[in-house]
C-alpha cells in the first residue's frame, strides 16, 4: 500500500509538473506571437463597502489593453493624479471632476490627460489674476453615476472644490444606474421613490473569492485565449462557471449575444437601449434615477458652494457616421429604432428643468467641423483629450463659470 502511494504521488507530481511546463510553453509561444496580458478593472482597485471599488493608494504599475501599454500611478487618496491637500490653499480655485474609465484615461499617460491639459491652460491664461487652479481628477474605471454621486458626497467635497464636473458616458452610465453589478462585483443601486432617492443596499459585499483565483491568470496572455475557447467551444461548461461565480453577468450576456448571433442574428449590449427610441419600463426607471442622481450631485454642490456642470460624453459611433453604420448593421437595427440623438435631447431636458450648465462634445465637434479622430478604441486618445480640455477650457470662461474677481470680469 505505501509504495502504491508513493508511486501514485510521483505520477501525480509528474503530471501536475508536465500540466505547468505545457502553460509555460503555450504562455511563451502566444508572447512570440504577439499577444500580450491585458489588464483588467480591477488591478489598481480595490474593495470599498458603499462604492464597490476604489483605486488602490500608492499603487504603481501598467494598464494593458490590445497594444498600448500605460504607466499608471494612484495617489495616496485613491486618485490617479498628484497628491491634492483636503485643505484648499489660499487664492487656489479647484475643479473636481468625476467620472469613468474617460476620465481616469485608461488609453493615455497622465500628462495627456484632459485633466493635466485642461489645469494648463488656466494657469497659464489666468496667472494674472493671482490664482492658482487645481484640476483633480477623481474618474474610476467603471463607475457609473451613482458612484460618481456617493464619491463626492463621501470624498470629493472634502476637496472643497469651486466647481464639480460630471463627466457621463450614457452609453452604459443611464443603464448601470440602474443595476447592482458590474462584473462580478456589487455597486451600489438607488431606487426612486416619491421623488427621492433611497440607496437600498449599503454595506455593499466584498468580491467573491473567485476573483482573486481569477487574479493568479489574469497576468498570462493566455488568460483571454483560454476564456475565448471556453466561451464559444463549451457551453455548458461556461453556464456551470457562471452558477459558481467565475463568470460574470455581464460577460455571460456578451456570451448569450455571441451565441445568439450564430442563430438568430445578433441582438445589441443591453445598456445600448439608452438610444432607443422608444423606451421600455426598465430604461425609464433608469432613466429616472439618472435624473435624480444628477439633480441631487447639482443641489450637493450648490450646498456646498460650488457650481455643478454635467459633461456628456457621446459613443464614437455617435459622432462617426460610418461607424453609426456598421454598427447598425452589426447589431441589426436602423433609425426607426435608434436615435443617436436621445441620450442627449434628455441630458438637455434635465440641463433646463434643474438649470444647470450642461457640455455636450457631439454638439461641440459637429458646430466646430472637427475632422480629427479623437478615440483609441473605447477612449480618447490624446488628441481626443486635447479637443476636450480646450472645449471645457472655452466654456468655464465663456459663461463665466470662474468668477472670483474683477480681472477675469474685465477679460471675458
Amino acid at each position: 500500500m505505501v509504495k502504491f502511494f508513493k508511486k501514485f504521488l510521483i505520477n501525480f507530481s509528474l503530471a501536475v509538473i508536465g500540466i505547468i511546463v505545457a502553460i509555460l510553453i503555450l504562455e511563451l509561444l502566444l508572447r512570440l506571437m504577439g499577444a500580450k496580458p491585458q489588464t483588467y478593472l480591477r488591478k489598481f482597485s480595490q474593495y470599498h463597502p458603499v462604492l464597490g471599488w476604489v483605486k488602490t493608494p500608492n499603487i504603481e504599475g501598467e494598464f494593458i489593453k490590445g497594444t498600448r501599454k500605460i504607466h499608471e500611478k494612484i495617489n495616496s487618496h485613491g486618485l490617479r493624479d498628484i497628491d491634492y491637500t483636503y485643505n484648499k490653499p489660499d487664492s487656489t480655485f479647484r475643479i473636481l471632476i468625476v467620472g469613468d474609465s474617460f476620465t481616469e484615461g485608461y488609453d493615455v499617460e497622465f500628462e495627456d490627460l484632459f485633466t493635466e491639459a485642461l489645469e494648463s491652460m488656466l494657469n497659464d491664461s489666468l496667472r494674472p489674476t493671482g490664482y492658482r487652479f487645481e484640476v483633480i481628477n477623481a474618474g474610476t474605471g467603471g463607475y457609473s453615476n451613482d458612484q460618481e454621486y456617493l464619491y463626492y458626497l463621501h470624498e470629493g467635497r472634502k476637496y472643497s472644490p469651486d466647481i464639480v464636473i460630471m463627466m457621463m458616458y450614457a452609453t452604459n452610465d443611464v443603464y448601470y444606474n440602474n443595476q447592482n453589478h458590474y462584473g462580478n462585483y456589487a455597486k451600489p443601486l438607488f431606487t426612486a421613490e416619491n421623488e427621492k432617492l433611497i440607496l437600498t443596499n449599503t454595506p455593499l459585499p466584498p468580491p467573491k473569492t473567485q476573483e482573486s483565483f481569477k487574479n493568479i491568470f489574469r497576468n498570462m496572455a493566455l488568460y483571454p485565449f483560454v476564456t475565448n475557447i471556453i466561451f464559444t467551444k463549451f457551453p455548458g461548461f461556461t453556464q456551470w462557471l457562471s452558477e459558481k461565480g467565475f463568470i460574470s453577468r455581464s460577460t455571460m450576456e456578451h456570451v448569450s449575444h455571441r451565441k445568439k448571433a450564430d442563430t438568430e442574428g445578433p441582438a445589441f449590449p443591453a445598456s445600448f437601449k439608452v438610444f432607443n427610441r422608444n423606451y421600455d419600463d426598465e430604461m425609464n426607471k433608469a432613466w429616472l434615477i439618472t435624473e435624480y442622481l444628477i439633480r441631487d450631485l447639482n443641489d450637493s454642490a450648490r450646498q456646498n458652494s460650488a457650481r455643478f456642470v454635467l459633461f456628456s460624453i457621446p459613443d464614437k459611433f455617435q459622432i462617426y457616421s460610418h461607424i453609426w453604420e456598421s454598427t447598425q448593421k452589426a447589431y441589426r437595427v436602423n433609425d426607426s429604432l435608434w436615435n443617436p440623438d436621445q441620450p442627449e435631447l434628455i441630458l438637455k431636458s434635465f440641463a433646463a428643468k434643474y438649470d444647470f450648465p450642461a457640455l455636450f462634445l457631439k454638439d461641440y465637434i459637429e458646430d466646430h467641423q472637427i475632422k480629427d479622430y479623437l478615440y483609441a478604441g473605447v477612449h480618447w486618445n490624446e488628441n481626443g483629450n486635447r479637443i476636450v480640455a480646450g472645449y471645457i477650457f472655452r466654456e468655464l470662461l465663456e459663461r463665466k463659470l470662474i468668477s472670483f474677481g474683477k480681472e477675469i470680469q474685465n477679460r471675458h
